[in-house]
C-alpha cells in the first residue's frame, strides 16, 4: 500500500489539475484556485468574479437577451468560458462541497456561494478583520523561537488580511517585525535603523539580516548569553582594577614612616598609639562634663523657688545644662560603638 502511494503523483504538484479543496483552509484553496484560473483558462477567472457572458441584440432601441436559436459561434465560444469555470470549480470540490454547489448554473453563483459559507457574511468578515487586526497589534517575538518561526507566523497574519480586504503595506511590515524583536535584539535593531532607511528597505532583506545575525550569534551560546559574556568581562575587568588600586596603596604604605610611633607601614593619623592617648582624653573629657553638669543639675533643683523669681534665665540655664547631659551620653555610646568596630 505504501508503495502504491509513493508511487502516485502529490495533490497540487500538477499545473493541469485544480486544486483540491476537501471543506478546510479555504483561503489557501481560494488564491491557489483564483491563479490556476489564471493560468489556464484567464477569461474563467473573468466570468467566476462578474458572471457569464449573456448574447444581446439590439430591439428597437434597447438591447435584450437573444434567443438560443439566434446565437452565433462568437457567443457559442464565450458562453463555454462559464462552462468551463464550472467544470473547474467541480473537479476542485469533495462530495460534501460539490453538494453545496451543484445546483448552480454561473461559476459566479458557485464562488459566491463558497465564499458565503466558508468566510461568512460581511459581519463575519469583519469580525475576522478585527480579530486578526487584535493579533497583528500584539504579535511579538516568542522566547527561544527562531527569525523564521517568527516571521512565518507574522506573515500567515498578514495573508490573511489580505485576503479579507485588509493589506498592510511592505514598509509597515518592516516595521513591525523591528518592534516585535525582543530587548535582545535591540542592538541590532538599532544597527539596522541607523543606517538602513525603513521606507526602501524591503522585507526580504531584513528578514535575511536577522537570520545571518542568528546565525552568528548561534556559535556563542544566543543572543542572551552574548550578552551575558560582555557583562562578565567587564565586571572582571572592574574586579581587577580595584584589586590593582588596593596593591598599589598598600605597596605605597610599605614605604611610609609614622612620626608618632617612628614605626613603618601607616601614616600618623592612622597610628594606633594616636588613637589610644585620643581615646582616653576623650574619655576624660566626657566623664568631667557629665560630673560638672550633674552637680549643676542638683544645684539648681535645690535652688528651684530662686529660680521661679528670677524669671525664664534660669529655665534657660536649665534646658542648657539637659541638653549638655545628653551629648554627653550619646558621645558615650559613640565611644562605645567605635570600641566594637575597632574589636570586628
Amino acid at each position: 500500500m505504501s508503495q502504491f502511494l509513493s508511487s502516485q503523483p502529490l495533490e497540487g504538484l500538477s499545473t493541469t489539475k485544480p486544486p483540491f479543496f476537501d471543506g478546510t483552509n479555504y483561503n489557501y484553496w481560494k488564491n491557489r484556485m483564483k491563479v490556476f484560473m489564471l493560468a489556464n483558462v484567464p477569461k474563467a477567472w473573468v466570468v467566476t468574479m462578474k458572471g457569464p457572458y449573456v448574447p444581446m441584440k439590439i430591439v428597437g432601441e434597447r438591447e435584450v437577451p437573444k434567443e438560443k436559436i439566434d446565437w452565433n459561434d462568437e457567443d457559442l465560444e464565450k458562453i463555454m468560458i462559464n462552462n468551463k469555470a464550472i467544470s473547474m470549480l467541480q473537479c476542485a470540490l469533495n462530495p460534501t462541497e460539490y453538494h453545496r454547489v451543484s445546483g448552480c448554473d454561473m461559476a459566479k453563483e458557485m464562488w459566491d456561494k463558497l465564499k458565503v459559507t466558508h468566510e461568512g457574511t460581511s459581519q463575519v468578515k469583519e469580525s475576522k478583520i478585527n480579530r486578526l487586526i487584535y493579533m497583528y497589534e500584539l504579535f511579538k517575538m516568542k522566547p527561544e523561537e527562531s527569525i523564521q518561526d517568527m516571521y512565518t507566523r507574522l506573515n500567515d497574519i498578514v495573508t490573511n488580511l489580505k485576503v479579507l480586504g485588509k493589506v498592510y503595506p511592505p514598509q509597515e511590515v518592516v516595521r513591525k517585525v523591528l518592534r516585535s524583536l525582543p530587548k535582545s535584539w535591540e542592538a541590532k535593531k538599532t544597527a539596522i535603523e541607523e543606517s538602513k532607511d525603513l521606507n526602501t528597505l524591503k522585507l526580504e532583506d531584513l528578514i535575511g539580516k536577522l537570520m545571518t545575525y542568528e546565525i552568528e550569534v548561534q556559535g556563542d551560546g544566543g543572543i542572551e548569553i552574548v550578552e551575558k559574556k560582555k557583562k562578565d568581562v567587564a565586571f572582571k575587568k572592574n574586579i581587577k582594577s580595584k584589586i590593582a588600586r588596593r596593591d598599589e596603596g598598600e605597596s605605597t604604605k610599605k614605604s611610609v614612616k609614622c612620626y608618632e610611633c617612628n614605626k613603618m607601614g601607616h601614616y600618623r593619623t592612622e597610628c594606633p598609639k594616636l588613637k589610644k592617648g585620643e581615646k582616653k582624653d576623650k574619655k576624660s573629657m566626657k566623664k568631667k562634663a557629665f560630673a560638672a553638669t550633674w552637680s549643676d543639675d542638683e544645684t539648681s533643683s535645690t535652688e528651684s523657688e530662686s529660680s521661679l523669681e528670677k524669671g525664664g534665665v534660669y529655665w534657660l540655664m536649665t534646658v542648657f545644662m539637659t541638653l549638655v547631659v545628653y551629648g554627653a551620653i550619646l558621645m558615650m555610646i559613640d565611644d562605645y560603638i567605635h570600641d566594637i568596630f575597632l574589636m570586628l
